[in-house]
């Protein structure tokens, strides 16, 4: 329940609004505010002519070429037509819009919105910097470009704006940048290089204002940089500002990509989905703490949440501490250099969430965790050593299956009460409480109900503990004696059976004759469930079961545990 409800929390996470929860997605598109008028062909151009119903405006957006041999084109502040003049605030040139052979474009300084501009064979562009709105896909699949510059002008950059520009190698970000959409750069292959521009100082988030904190952008969104091979090959990359949730499959296959520096404010709240899935050269994620002294530690992580397969196949990354409350299935699944990692405030550790490890050997569990997930430390083959597991830790599969392949002594967890009962209550709830073959509705939802449930549990507990120690008691109990104390007429002794010590009763009259006695008597245990595990509850001893002598007899019942 309590996974299911991390995950939930996730996802509220992720559909909020990728920038400050008050800002508007459509805020930033400037045609929102624009009236469709009619198309006009104007030389070899054609625009689509609107009224701007806020400036009272007439605009234009420059829609397509109409010379096909043209490889240049330079697009106008203005344009007249019909005797108006139309100020051109937009260009909206898609694929049917004649940009095959276009090589060079001219924008004007008037343009502040780029919707389109699909020319493939275009090598450089650059933005204007009256331009605060770049579109989803405007230049994706633009093979040519090999450098992009966006200016601080941007506000914000649409859905997959420069997806597959397979021969993109360096891109400058505006520090003013508030939304960025998903998909902006993938599969740009031979992406090495994002920067952001030095027009602006950093940002320090503790010297914003509530206002300016609330325009930042907070999210690294959903494939933001999937299938970037390249990127990172040479250097960190770095972003400007506090980011709380890193999206799904946001750096996805960036193979190449060895180390990246995040600002954080206290802790992120979401590492999504595969968010670092196969980034096999990655060595360091480094959380900057901007409210206060960077420790520049590069291997403490800390994350309210490590979703499914978040850095699966990371093979060179090293992790030190773990702080988060939920590990997703496969969340380090193969991750090679992990050594020895010291979890923090973890309460759900996925299916094969630290499966394949094969270099770890060594890992510290806080009290919190409750549930291990099936298989989870499979086949982590140095593994010898997992301090804080515990039988009251729920678990997700068979024991043998999460500790497979390990150095792990696992067979102490098999004996525990708690591990045989929640087998045993489980499977038998679940019969109980499915309909009947020949039980109508009515009678069905009258026999379970909240109520009966928890009653039918609580018996099976009971019976599970009668069982329990019916099974694990041992064939035939032994102690040996250890000293008496004669003050308090107390004999130690030492449980064979469990290493453990108990206490007898007997008086100071009686005490040597126990002694001289002891290994013959017949002894009649009681057991109880001690520490989740099978313990001695109290014992009679009969020391000479054939003497009719009244001291024999007076033993029988005077000497017991207490």
């Amino acid at each position: 329940m309590f996974r299911r409800f991390l995950y939930i929390l996730c996802l509220l996470l992720l559909s909020i609004n990728i920038y400050a929860s008050d800002i508007d997605i459509s805020s930033f598109a400037p045609k929102k505010n624009w009236v469709y008028k009619e198309v006009a062909d104007i030389g070899s151009s054609r625009y689509l002519l609107y009224k701007d119903t806020i400036k009272n405006e007439l605009c234009a957006s420059y829609y397509s070429n109409l010379d096909e041999s043209a490889k240049a084109i330079k697009i106008p502040s203005k344009i007249s037509y019909e005797g108006k003049t139309y100020i051109v605030r937009d260009v909206d040139m898609d694929y049917t819009g004649g940009g095959q052979n276009i090589e060079s474009v001219s924008l004007p300084t008037t343009v502040v919105s780029i919707d389109h501009l699909l020319c493939p064979a275009l090598s450089q562009i650059k933005i204007p910097s009256s331009t605060t709105y770049i579109g989803s896909e405007a230049f994706s699949g633009c093979n040519s470009f090999v450098s992009v510059e966006i200016p601080n002008s941007v506000l914000f950059i649409g859905d997959g704006a420069f997806a597959n520009c397979e021969k993109l190698e360096s891109v400058i970000l505006p520090r003013s940048l508030k939304g960025i959409g998903k998909r902006t750069f993938q599969n740009c292959a031979n992406l090495q290089t994002v920067k952001w521009s030095k027009e602006h100082k950093p940002v320090r988030y503790a010297d914003l204002s509530s206002d300016e904190r609330n325009n930042l952008m907070k999210v690294i969104p959903p494939y933001l940089f999937d299938g970037c091979t390249s990127l990172g090959i040479n250097e960190t990359i770095e972003f400007p500002y506090p980011i709380e949730t890193i999206s799904e499959f946001a750096f996805n296959g960036c193979e190449k990509l060895k180390s990246i520096v995040i600002p954080i404010w206290g802790k992120l709240n979401c590492i999504d989905k595969a968010a670092f899935q196969n980034c096999k050269s990655l060595q360091t994620l480094r959380l900057t703490n901007t409210g206060a002294v960077d420790t520049g530690t590069s291997t403490i992580l800390a994350a309210d949440t490590i979703s499914d397969n978040a850095f699966h196949g990371c093979e060179k990354l090293v992790i030190d501490w773990l702080s988060t409350k939920y590990i997703g299935n496969n969340a380090f699944m193969s991750c090679k250099s992990l050594t020895t990692i010291s979890l923090m405030n973890t309460e759900e550790i996925g299916d094969k969430a630290f499966a394949l490890c094969s270099s770890l050997n060594k890992v510290y569990l806080p009290n919190t965790v409750n549930h291990i997930g099936s298989e989870c430390f499979f086949h982590d083959e140095s593994l010898s050593n997992i301090e804080g597991l515990n039988s009251a830790i729920k678990f997700g599969g068979a024991i043998q299956g999460i500790f497979s392949l390990t150095k792990i002594n696992y067979q102490p967890l098999l004996k525990s009460f708690k591990y045989n009962a929640l087998s045993f209550v489980k499977s038998n709830i679940e019969k109980w409480q499915q309909k009947k073959e020949y039980e109508t509705t009515a009678q069905w939802k009258s026999r379970v109900t909240e109520k009966t449930r928890e009653e039918k549990i609580k018996s099976l507990t009971d019976k599970a503990r009668e069982n329990y120690i019916k099974e694990y008691s041992p064939k035939q109990f032994s102690c040996t004696i250890e000293e008496y104390d004669a003050d308090e007429e107390v004999y130690k002794l030492k449980s064979n059976n469990f290493s453990s010590y108990f206490y007898v009763k007997v008086p100071l009259n009686e005490a040597q004759y126990f002694k001289e006695h002891i290994e013959s008597a017949v002894k009649e245990p009681l057991y109880c469930i001690k520490n989740d595990y099978i313990d001695i509850a109290s014992c009679t001893f009969n020391l000479n079961p054939h003497c009719s002598h009244p001291l024999c007899n007076s033993l029988i019942s005077n000497i017991r545990i207490f």
